[in-house]
């Protein structure tokens, strides 16, 4: 067995273990309730009440418009990658299948899975929220709790996603870091934005 055949084999335990080890008869429901993208609108309606009451609505607009442009590009390259490397999701995968994953919302999203778009799309949003949100005056030590809050409430995301049975653990930590980059990036570009702005008033 090759290298990569060893770690995709890896990759497949690894996921059965956390999915039937975390996905009990209770806790099938909660993981499909946060799985849901429909759960969290209106914690991202709070959010961008948040943003513009700490922000103002200038660096408020400017750092939702780099949100959009973060969410867009994770999103494409995730599709684009699973078109290319077509990698099924476990709830497709006949070993996963035969070995007796948990499928608490059936199977569906898609045939491919790799990477995961919710990974990559969670921890993009935090990054770039957190970044501009930061360079506020003393905004690194006053909203130090959102950066933990963002992540840990992305783990947790990106996790159930597994426990679903729509991603492998592998899915989740490529998505997970392809996401920080981005979010990363387009963080970086709203400060930029933003000292501009100030540069001129």
């Amino acid at each position: 067995m090759g290298m990569l055949e060893t770690l995709e084999q890896t990759d497949r335990s690894v996921t059965l273990f956390l999915n039937t080890f975390l996905d009990t008869a209770w806790s099938g429901p909660v993981w499909a309730f946060i799985t849901d993208k429909h759960t969290w609108y209106p914690v991202y309606a709070l959010l961008i009440v948040f943003l513009f009451w700490k922000m103002g609505w200038k660096r408020a607009l400017v750092t939702l418009g780099a949100i959009a442009l973060t969410i867009l590009a994770a999103d494409q390259l995730a599709n684009v990658v699973k078109a290319a490397t077509m990698r099924l999701r476990p709830c497709h995968d006949p070993w996963m299948i035969e070995n007796g994953i948990e499928l608490p919302i059936g199977k569906g999203g898609g045939k491919y899975g790799f990477f995961s778009a919710h990974a990559a799309n969670s921890f993009a949003l935090v990054l770039s929220i957190w970044i501009p949100l930061k360079a506020l005056s003393d905004g690194a030590r006053r909203f130090r709790w959102f950066i933990w809050t963002g992540c840990i409430w992305a783990t947790v995301v990106s996790l159930s996603r597994v426990c679903v049975g729509r991603h492998f653990a592998g899915d989740i930590l490529v998505g997970a870091a392809v996401g920080l980059l981005i979010g990363w990036a387009f963080g970086l570009l709203s400060r930029w934005v933003c000292s501009l702005m100030d540069k001129k008033v």
